[in-house]
């Protein structure tokens, strides 16, 4: 019986930094403050290994991709399964729900 993790779970906290890094480091601060509130509010445990991956190619895309698809102008980024991106702006739309009743 092997009692080490497997790469994927030893490399989930690293991974997680990195996008929690990524999301916050973009060229608008409307963009880092949309990612950032996506970081902060995702559950971590119910993302799947693919999930991760999906995550930090969408993190890694352009940022005028992702600044026209997280404002409805354009499509998902390129890679993103719909459920995830789902998952994501669904997310959004929480955060700007609780925007409009607190200010």
């Amino acid at each position: 019986m092997n009692d080490r993790p497997d790469k994927e779970t030893a490399d989930r906290p690293a991974t997680i930094r990195r996008m929690k890094y990524l999301a916050r480091r973009r060229s608008t601060l409307e963009l880092e403050t949309m990612l950032g509130a996506v970081i902060d509010r995702i559950d971590w445990g119910a993302l799947s290994g693919p999930d991760i991956d999906d995550l930090a190619r969408i993190l890694e895309s352009d940022d005028r991709v992702l600044e026209m698809a997280l404002f409805g102008r354009g499509p998902a980024p390129e890679g993103a399964r719909p459920e995830l991106w789902t998952r994501i702006l669904r997310i959004l739309d929480h955060v700007r729900a609780e925007a409009a009743i607190s200010g």
